[in-house]
């Protein structure tokens, strides 16, 4: 198989073909909104993550409402999202459950406390394509 780069009409970036090839769904900087259930958090995981890949903060959102204004406004590539926010258990959840049914084109990592198999469940139910537990290694993010 051959590693040469072609075009890629869809977002004008090169995809390598081979087995070792991967296309990149957008260009970087990346923009990355981080929803947690309090702003130290959410400011904390920004500064780890700029640290180890090249991203553009577009955001740090603590509650349903801020988070559904900063996605309209920022269209973050990737959401990085608590499950429970500052306003109540389960409101990352169900504002998930509406840009699925919206069909929001943005990438969901989802932050656990605690990976209990029914929250992971819950999680990938509702759109998420990753799922990371928060007692873990920002180096798992990476």
């Amino acid at each position: 198989m051959s590693t040469a780069a072609v075009p890629n009409r869809k977002n004008s970036l090169p995809v390598l073909e081979g087995a070792k090839a991967k296309a990149r769904p957008f260009g970087l900087p990346i923009r990355v909104l981080i929803a947690d259930n309090n702003q130290m958090n959410s400011e904390l995981l920004a500064v780890a993550l700029r640290r180890c890949r090249p991203i553009q903060l577009a955001g740090c959102a603590t509650d349903y409402a801020s988070l559904r204004d900063a996605v309209a406004s920022a269209k973050p590539h990737v959401l990085l999202i608590s499950p429970d926010l500052e306003d109540g258990t389960g409101t990352g959840f169900r504002i998930l459950r509406e840009f699925r049914m919206a069909q929001i084109p943005t990438k969901v990592v989802v932050l656990l406390d605690a990976a209990r198999k029914e929250r992971v469940l819950e999680a990938f139910w509702c759109g998420a394509q990753v799922v990371f537990s928060k007692s873990g290694s920002i180096k798992t993010l990476c």
